[in-house]
């Protein structure tokens, strides 16, 4: 038994590991689900795999990206697509590729590594949860009350090149978000087989939205005055949807017309240089002590709140949109 890098070339055996490990099948396999990674050229994704007799059995994904907010960028990287072959389970592989996976990071000068998970299986390699969502319901109700402009929506397809880049630009405005391009911005909007749409004000782009299945939206993006607009938007002709939005969304205007709202955590962390988280989140310089003698755990929950409290030390909390999720 070895661990090693996947090489390119066997990007097929990897893919068709990771849908067997996972029973995935038609629309849920892991090249239809996250297209934004899994196309045969793409060269910088990164995969470890426990191989034995020179045959791929077990592989970790990790998916470098770069959060930028308010000019300050971090390094960071999604843990993802954990795999073990079901003929060759239980021999301890998950463990060994989650300790390779925290070495390379470190390695690569990382600031933060994050995932989506079982808090108890990943907690014992010292993620938590951390960063904060707010997930708010809107019906035929709420749609009453938000008054939109008089809006057109329409699908966005990969040959809307004007539209693609006037959504690129509404998504750069947000506070926080990482760095995509024009050539990978429409796969991400197709992550976790989301159809995206646009909304027209008098022909003019006002903002987009993503939504999965029949009732969650996964990214709603808007320009300034055009909120209400795209909550009506987001119903289409649905009884009602759920829209995940960063808590810089929270205010009383917004819950005053929704129909339920919670808050939740957004993933889970493990974060090498908190100078630089601290830096990213506008910290509070006079928290510095106190932070210091926080646990590990404690720092990511307080530092970059969870679903219980905001931050402790920021005004703001760690935010991740779906649609960048691995």
């Amino acid at each position: 038994m070895q661990i090693k890098k996947v090489k390119q070339s066997e990007f097929e055996s990897l893919i068709e590991l990771m849908n067997d490990s996972f029973n995935m099948e038609g629309n849920n396999r892991f090249e239809h689900l996250l297209p934004k990674y899994y196309f045969k050229e793409n060269t910088s994704m990164i995969h470890y795999g426990v191989y034995e007799n020179d045959i791929l059995v077990a592989s970790i994904g990790l998916y470098p990206m770069t959060f930028i907010s308010n000019n300050v960028t971090l390094s960071a990287a999604c843990v993802g697509a954990v795999s073990t072959h079901p003929s060759y389970r239980n021999k301890g592989y998950f463990s060994l590729l989650m300790k390779k996976i925290i070495e390379i990071g470190k390695k690569n000068k990382y600031d933060l590594l994050f995932l989506g998970g079982n808090r108890y299986r990943y907690g014992h390699f010292n993620f938590e949860c951390g960063g904060r969502k707010l997930v708010v319901n809107l019906s035929k109700r709420t749609k009453k009350q938000l008054r939109p402009s008089s809006y057109v929506v329409k699908e966005l397809n990969i040959d809307d090149s004007n539209y693609i880049d006037e959504c690129l630009k509404i998504y750069n405005n947000q506070r926080q978000h990482i760095i995509r391009t024009k050539q990978n911005f429409y796969s991400f909007l197709l992550s976790w087989n989301c159809k995206p749409y646009i909304v027209l004000v008098d022909n003019q782009l006002v903002g987009y939205f993503t939504i999965k299945g029949n009732n969650e939206i996964y990214e709603m993006m808007y320009k300034k005055g055009y909120r209400d607009t795209l909550l009506s938007a987001c119903l289409l002709d649905k009884e009602s949807v759920n829209v995940t939005l960063p808590m810089w969304e929270l205010n009383n205007n917004l819950l005053n017309k929704v129909d339920w709202y919670v808050v939740e955590h957004n993933e889970m962390f493990y974060v090498y240089n908190w100078d630089n988280v601290a830096k990213y989140l506008r910290f509070n310089k006079d928290y510095e002590k106190e932070f210091t003698k926080l646990s590990r755990k404690e720092k990511i929950r307080f530092g970059l709140g969870d679903e219980v409290s905001n931050s402790h030390y920021s005004d703001d909390s760690f935010f991740i949109f779906p649609c960048d999720a691995g």
